[in-house]
């Protein structure tokens, strides 16, 4: 239920292999804040999901919740936690989209 970039940090943050010795991998996690990563979550979203995370450390981010999608800044050390819920189908990093605008220039 845990995509394989948070397993990754959830490892390097316990120093567990391949984190227990030098390397150069690095979990690709696009934002990552005071122990806190940025998630999106495929769930049947509820009071008591949003409850959780709250209860956790978590914060959801306001007007992300459908009823089966979330976005929320997470404590790494309560993914799994998270995951381990029967609502929880799938975490994984916060896919970052870029939006552009062309402005139309206003009519002479």
């Amino acid at each position: 239920k845990l995509d394989t970039q948070l397993v990754l940090a959830l490892k390097q943050s316990r120093g567990e292999p391949p984190f227990d010795k030098p390397t150069s991998l690095e979990p690709d996690i696009p934002i990552k804040h005071a122990g806190r990563v940025l998630v999106d979550m495929e769930a049947s979203v509820s009071k008591e999901l949003l409850n959780q995370i709250a209860l956790v450390g978590g914060q959801v981010i306001n007007g992300s919740e459908t009823a089966t999608t979330l976005r929320a800044m997470v404590p790494l050390s309560q993914l799994e936690t998270l995951a381990g819920r029967a609502d929880v189908k799938f975490i994984s990093p916060a896919r970052l989209t870029i939006t552009s605008g062309v402005e139309a220039s206003p009519a002479p």
